[in-house]
């Protein structure tokens, strides 16, 4: 069996119901659809065929599908099981370090650490046309579906009962929401023209620190700085803390909230919460 290449890593896929895979294959790109060989070390070989890389869905049906029952509030049959990434975190409330010594300043716990569970996050782009016309009917539509108008300006957020939009970026902005399901579908069916809205609720996850001592449990944490006056009530930035990328929010004056990758969740937890034992800490 002569070598045209390897794989370089391979994963199953639970949508197609089988494998797939990444490989540098010799002349790959002019050989679409061929079919070659993967020799096992169990003696076994596995047939696969070589397709384009994007081979689900390439022309983007699935995703612009919309129906009537897709704009309705979405009630699946049987509620999927949702587990946080700090699921298996405990309550805890201490006035203490983990030594047992007493917490300076205070007998009191005089930091607060708690995960907002239970949200949906949406990432949503647009409005970045050439066609003023096309922008605005882009920012009308969010604003007629969700309620709430977007932030504009750099590192601002907007806050209604139910929902949060933070700035991310140009055009970019993450939409959090209290167990709605029916965000993207309803964006979907409003908006029209350029733009882009994905679930990343499985993908993040939100921990809110607050407390007499939650901005120098910050201090020790991140660069930036997290004074009131360079980062005042309602403004978002992106920054590293704990050498982890994070979203840093400040919800009030003692309050914020950080949002993580679900994969650095648990070590940002337990970073804080090494970080605020000396103040004395109460986790909910």
């Amino acid at each position: 069996m002569t070598m045209v290449g390897h794989v370089s890593s391979s994963y199953y896929s639970a949508v197609l119901g089988h494998s797939i895979a990444l490989g540098l294959i010799k002349g790959g790109l002019s050989r679409i659809g061929e079919l070659i060989f993967f020799p096992l070390a169990d003696g076994r070989v596995l047939q696969a065929e070589i397709t384009d890389g994007v081979f689900y869905d390439p022309d983007g049906k699935r995703q612009s599908l919309i129906s009537a029952l897709a704009t309705q509030p979405y009630n699946p049959p049987e509620a999927p099981r949702y587990e946080s990434a700090l699921c298996h975190t405990e309550k805890q409330t201490g006035t203490g370090n983990q030594d047992g010594h007493t917490a300076s300043q205070s007998n009191v716990a005089q930091v607060v650490l708690h995960e907002r569970k239970g949200l949906m996050q949406h990432v949503l782009r647009g409005g970045g046309s050439t066609s003023e016309e096309e922008n605005k009917a882009f920012y009308d539509g969010v604003e007629a579906t969700l309620g709430i108008p977007l932030p504009r300006k750099p590192c601002l957020s907007i806050v209604s009962e139910n929902m949060q939009i933070w700035w991310l970026s140009p055009n970019e902005w993450l939409i959090l929401s209290s167990e709605d399901f029916s965000v993207e579908a309803r964006l979907r069916h409003q908006l029209s023209g350029h733009f882009s809205v994905v679930d990343v609720s499985g993908g993040l996850c939100v921990i809110e620190l607050s407390g007499l001592q939650a901005q120098t449990v910050l201090r020790k944490s991140t660069s930036y700085d997290v004074d009131i006056r360079s980062l005042p009530i309602g403004k978002c930035v992106g920054t590293v803390l704990a050498k982890t990328q994070v979203v840093l929010r400040r919800s009030g004056e003692r309050e914020f909230e950080l949002i993580v990758r679900r994969s650095f969740a648990d070590y940002l937890w337990l970073w804080l919460q090494d970080a605020s034992q000396e103040y004395g800490l109460t986790i909910e």
